[in-house]
C-alpha cells in the first residue's frame, strides 16, 4: 500500500521575462492584468493506492495532475517506480500488454 501526502503552494507570477511578455500582447492581455488576477495557489492531497489499483487523475489544465503525478513519483522507492515514457511501446499494444511479469505485480 502506498499513501500519498502532497502539499505544494504556488506563488503568483513575481516576473516575466520579454518573450512571455510579447507571446502575452499577441493575445490581448497585459503582465500587469495578469498579475492583478493571480493568486497563491495551494495543493494538498492525501491519497491511498492499495496494490493492484488503478489510480486515475483528471481535472482541468492547470490544476496540478503533473504535479501530483511527480510528487507520487518522488515517494515511491526508487528501486520500484517506473516512468511510463521510459518505457519502449510497441506502437499497436496496450500499456500493460508492454509490460512483462504477472498482473498484480505490475500494477503498483
Amino acid at each position: 500500500m502506498y499513501v500519498f501526502e502532497v502539499q505544494r503552494e504556488y506563488a503568483p507570477f513575481l516576473e516575466m521575462k520579454e518573450r512571455a511578455r510579447e507571446l502575452m500582447r499577441i493575445f490581448g492581455m497585459s503582465y500587469d492584468s495578469l498579475r492583478r488576477r493571480a493568486q497563491a495557489r495551494r495543493l494538498s492531497v492525501s491519497l491511498r493506492v492499495e496494490p493492484g489499483q488503478i489510480c486515475f487523475i483528471a481535472g482541468p489544465s492547470g490544476s496540478g495532475k503533473s504535479t501530483l503525478l511527480n510528487a507520487m513519483y518522488e515517494q515511491v522507492a526508487q528501486e520500484v517506480r517506473v516512468r511510463v515514457e521510459s518505457i519502449e511501446l510497441e506502437q499497436d499494444a496496450a500499456l500493460i500488454d508492454c509490460v512483462d511479469g504477472p498482473l498484480m505485480e505490475v500494477l503498483p
